[in-house]
């Protein structure tokens, strides 16, 4: 329970009033706009009226200069975003770049830090991570080294809210890094405060130690700083609390807690009381866990999350109290993310609401949570490769950028050498020129090249990373549902009745088929693509090799009262690879049986002529939609379903028999239609020995 306390450990960083226009410098706008804008500024709150005023300033004559006007509309785009109006904001920002028409660079770099921003915050990280790095090139740019470090301190930050923690302290010593050449020991302790609380994060709480007691150093030489006092106690608590040192826990918090409370910090008060009751929670002691949950609940804080958190604390405390008002805080967090997503508060929720239902015996619904948790787990991991794909793709352009420059230096060499020599050696230069004019030819050849096998390596490499992403996310289903089937059955083996017991087991094998089923079809493609598979020609009585297969499913189609029709002659003798055609016969019959309705039809016809062997398999099933059909054979596109009773599939299958198929120069042909059936059928050429 103790990581929920980490969700927060950034929002005790900001200031309850920063000012609304960030980091915009307004000082060179014209005098009369100057003061109405520090009129509007001057408010602590962001509120529609400050919108309104705003928007009255715009046909004004207060706008004298083209500075003016982009300055202007990004402090418009600005308020929006604070009022998390994101479109507006957006349209806004993109207005101010059109009108700034490089007057101001650091305005730019601004901007782009800001769209970053609004970006991350609706979870869209590929061009959350595009902006940052464009507000990098800026910064650089108007070399701000201060404004520099803060982007990659934010992008540090961006990969520990996805879970990339070792990505995150890279970008985060980077920031300390340009820091320490600024001499800037405030702006420092802030990033080793970040650096400590993902070590937490990363299970080293010893070396976590060692940034927040430096932090702490330097701020208890300023007495007066009272709010990053709170911030290192604060964190000093979170620290011990992991190493279950509960008691320096308890002291560190309460620390912070008499200084926001001596400074009436109505954000600190409420934030430390929270953690204060998780962590009373963690020692089961509900009663003051319940005291302070309350008290954190009386500020009424404008945080979602703050809010979310607190009521599962309030929850859990209720329930272990035996007050049924706990299932009115449950309610209105379930309320809440139907709302609003947040998958660490659904996390949070998920284990306080399984300790409810683990104690009331519901195991169903603690299985679908479980269910839940590792859908979580798979989005944000999904969020993470996406992340990894887009720092590649962004790596490849700065490496491309990289190229064109060395390639206009090395022109610019050649023309000065021309422009020294060309009054002493015309002759030589005419010569020269011709040889520069080959030479650039050559390069620019070379360079497409070199831009085409690079855009096929990426191609690869992007549908390589999202095949593996299929894969383990087919695979990661059953082994975590199998996983926590034997949990339940190991924990809880007492409870369950004998009928109880047969029915986990029996879940857990079909989960084992799956598994085992995945892995072998994995197998034979990793086979096929490392060429490992070698065509062994021989006779064979066809009609008894699907006569064999067919009863070996025996189990499965008249569990669905399948009615099979075979459509074909016995002692039907071809010239094939038997393991080869085996695999791919299983696999169609396979999925004929997953995907047809129960008390339908399976239709199985078998030709040969003289030139061909045509096996044709027609099911009476859900058939395909187009998106679905169109992407039956692609790597990189996720097209498994379920059968018509929930049988789980891999996708993989059809794109075996597609390759197995290749290896005997034969062809398969899909028609399918949905609602009605799928009709897949397999031309193999005679071949001879």
């Amino acid at each position: 329970m103790k990581f929920i306390i980490f969700i927060f450990i950034f929002l005790i960083n900001q200031n309850i009033y920063s000012q609304k226009i960030m980091k915009i410098d307004i000082s060179d706008l014209s005098k009369e706009l100057l003061d109405e804008i520090r009129k509007i500024d001057s408010t602590k709150k962001n509120t529609q009226s400050d919108i309104i005023r705003l928007e009255g300033l715009e046909n004004t004559k207060l706008i004298k200069t083209k500075l003016d006007s982009a300055k202007f509309f990004a402090i418009k785009a600005s308020y929006y975003k604070n009022i998390s109006r994101t479109n507006k904001a957006l349209n806004y920002f993109d207005i101010a770049l059109k009108t700034n028409q490089s007057l101001d660079t650091p305005l730019v770099a601004v901007i782009y830090n800001s769209k970053a921003k609004i970006y991350q915050s609706i979870n869209n990280y590929e061009q959350s991570l595009y902006y940052f790095y464009k507000a990098i090139e800026w910064n650089l740019l108007s070399g701000d080294s201060l404004e520099l470090s803060i982007t990659y301190n934010d992008i540090g930050l961006m990969h520990y809210y996805l879970g990339y923690n070792l990505k995150a302290l890279d970008y985060l010593k980077k920031s300390i890094e340009i820091k320490k050449t600024l001499n800037s020991e405030s702006n420092i302790m802030v990033t080793m405060v970040n650096i400590g609380l993902i070590l937490i994060d990363l299970e080293k709480t010893d070396e976590a130690l060692k940034y927040l007691n430096e932090y702490m150093e330097y701020y208890l030489n300023f007495p007066e700083r009272k709010t990053d006092l709170i911030i290192g106690y604060y964190n000093l608590g979170v620290a011990y609390f992991t190493k279950n040192d509960y008691d320096s826990s308890f002291y560190y918090f309460n620390k912070a807690l008499s200084i926001a409370e001596e400074m009436n910090f109505s954000f600190g008060i409420a934030k430390i009381s929270y953690a204060l009751g998780d962590l009373y929670s963690e020692k089961g002691d509900y009663q003051n866990s319940l005291k302070f949950a309350l008290k954190a609940d009386s500020f009424q804080i404008n945080s979602f999350e703050f809010w979310g958190y607190n009521n599962l604390t309030l929850a859990l405390s209720y329930y272990k109290l035996g007050n049924p008002i706990y299932k009115k805080y449950f309610t209105q967090v379930e309320d809440s993310l139907k709302r609003q997503e947040n998958t660490k508060l659904e996390e949070k929720y998920i284990e306080y609401k399984t300790i409810v239902l683990k104690s009331e015996k519901k195991f169903e619904e603690v299985f679908e949570l479980q269910q839940r948790k590792f859908e979580i787990k798979q989005q944000q991991e999904n969020n993470l490769l996406q992340l990894q794909i887009s720092e590649l793709k962004i790596q490849s352009e700065i490496d491309e950028q990289k190229i064109k420059i060395l390639n206009l230096e090395h022109e610019n060499q050649l023309n000065e050498s021309k422009i020294q020599q060309r009054n002493k050696f015309i002759v030589l230069l005419i010569f020269f020129l011709i040889i520069l004019f080959v030479l650039i030819f050559f390069i620019y050849h070379k360079n497409k090249k070199i831009v085409k096998l690079n855009n096929e390596l990426t191609t690869s490499k992007n549908t390589i990373i999202k095949f593996f992403s299929i894969i383990s996310h087919d695979l990661r289903g059953p082994i975590g549902a199998f996983k926590i089937l034997l949990e339940e059955l190991n924990f809880n083996y007492n409870e369950f009745s004998e009928e109880d017991k047969k029915e986990l087991i029996f879940e857990s094998a079909k989960e084992v088929n799956n598994i085992h089923k995945l892995l072998e079809n994995l197998l034979t493609w990793a086979k096929t693509n490392q060429g490992e598979i070698f065509i062994d020609l021989k006779e064979l009585n066809i009609s008894e090799e699907l006569d064999y297969i067919i009863d070996s499913y025996q189990y499965q189609t008249k569990n669905k009262n399948i009615n099979l029709i075979h459509n074909y002659q016995p002692d039907i003798i071809f010239t094939t690879d038997k393991d080869i055609f085996n695999t791919i016969f299983r696999n169609i019959f396979s999925n004929a049986i997953k995907f047809t309705h129960i008390g339908k039809s399976i239709k199985i016809d078998l030709i040969k002529s003289e030139s061909h062997l045509e096996l044709k398999v027609e099911d009476e099933g859900i058939g395909m939609p187009e998106v679905i059909k169109n992407n039956l054979f692609k790597l990189d596109k996720k097209i498994s379903r379920s059968g018509t009773e929930k049988e789980q599939g891999t996708g993989l299958g059809l794109i075996i028999i597609n390759e197995l198929v290749s290896k005997l120069n034969g062809e398969i042909i899909v028609n399918s239609q949905e609602n009605i059936g799928t009709e897949i059928i397999i031309k193999l050429p005679t071949a001879s020995i």
